[in-house]
């Protein structure tokens, strides 16, 4: 196990062809590519990101110290899960088919695992990372696809995640920065990761309309039920058992009525009764058959066919469907 403090690696990848295509629909044949032609793309290989080649690097650069998050499940007893953290205290070095050197074990740190874990001849909590192969997908800067088989040690460097990526952990230094969130869910999301608030920092400003200007239309429907009636008397109840006088706030041309403040309760006859369960059944029935056509594959045609037919259903309760539909 080697390492300097002050030590930074490029690490290349090994890959070998394996196909070459356009981004095309369909299944094409496969077909082996050109080792010349491959080696003159190899240079544009090396350059691109992780994020265009299912997150497993051309090119890793690590020095001693560099926090690092396990992209793999290689391991679950020894701790090494995907989503681990750690950080580089060594690794093993050969030379690859390219002449360039590669990376055959890196050994990491684990930060905080969910136990202690400890291998011979090594300190507690420091595990080994072999470099694995995979098949994997890159999208060049032309649009077209490479799949390769690369050989590399899956990790990355962790020095920042996404709101999606940190979920589930708790840090005791969070520095965030909301600038680019898209809603309240993800301001919430980045804020939450504190284990305190003297643990928090934000570093720029952010757009505080996104917590104070209320949810939208697709968040309020979840509230909603299917009629309006049961929706008012709900809304009318939850006021009541919190003394709000929303009336009262309204403008002039909005406000209720004294004889308009109370929602009668549903007459209890028996063609309204008949209607709404019949609809209910109706739209419980289609979602079980949806559901079981989602698990079969079938086609969405049809799906959305089913979709509508229900969707017509909640408006006009009193118009009984046939048992066809």
């Amino acid at each position: 196990m080697s390492g300097a403090h002050n030590l930074l690696r490029n690490w290349r990848e090994g890959e070998c062809p394996y196909r070459l295509r356009p981004r095309q629909r369909g299944r094409p044949r496969k077909k082996r590519a050109n080792v010349t032609e491959f080696e003159k793309i190899q240079k544009v290989l090396w350059s691109m990101n992780p994020c265009t080649s299912d997150h497993i690097p051309a090119v890793l650069k690590i020095c001693y110290g560099l926090p690092v998050m396990i992209r793999y499940n290689d391991a679950t007893e020894l701790c090494i899960t995907k989503g681990q953290e750690g950080r580089v205290v060594g690794w093993d070095e050969g030379e690859g088919s390219h002449g360039k050197p590669i990376l055959e074990t890196l050994f990491v740190e684990l930060i905080d695992p969910p136990s202690k874990v400890q291998i011979p001849r090594l300190t507690v909590n420091v595990v080994p990372i072999p470099k694995s192969s995979n098949r994997v997908e890159c999208l060049m800067p032309n649009d077209s696809v490479v799949r390769v088989e690369r050989t590399q040690v899956n990790i990355l460097p962790n020095f920042s995640m996404t709101d999606y990526a940190s979920q589930g952990k708790t840090r005791t230094y969070n520095v965030i920065d909301l600038t680019h969130c898209k809603n309240h869910q993800s301001y919430y999301t980045c804020v939450s990761r504190s284990a305190s608030a003297a643990g928090t920092a934000i570093l720029q400003g952010f757009d505080t309309e996104k917590i104070t200007k209320g949810i939208n239309g697709y968040l309020r429907q979840e509230f909603l039920r299917p009629l309006r009636n049961p929706t008012i008397r709900a809304f009318q109840k939850w006021a009541s058992e919190n003394n709000i006088d929303y009336s009262s706030k309204w403008h002039k041309s909005l406000q209720w009525r004294k004889n308009e403040k109370i929602i009668q309760e549903p007459e209890k006859d028996g063609t309204w009764n008949l209607a709404y369960a019949k609809t209910r059944e109706v739209i419980e029935r289609e979602k079980n058959q949806l559901g079981k056509r989602k698990a079969t594959g079938n086609s969405g045609q049809e799906v959305s066919r089913r979709k509508r037919q229900v969707t017509t259903l909640a408006p006009n309760p009193l118009n009984l469907p046939s048992e066809g539909r």
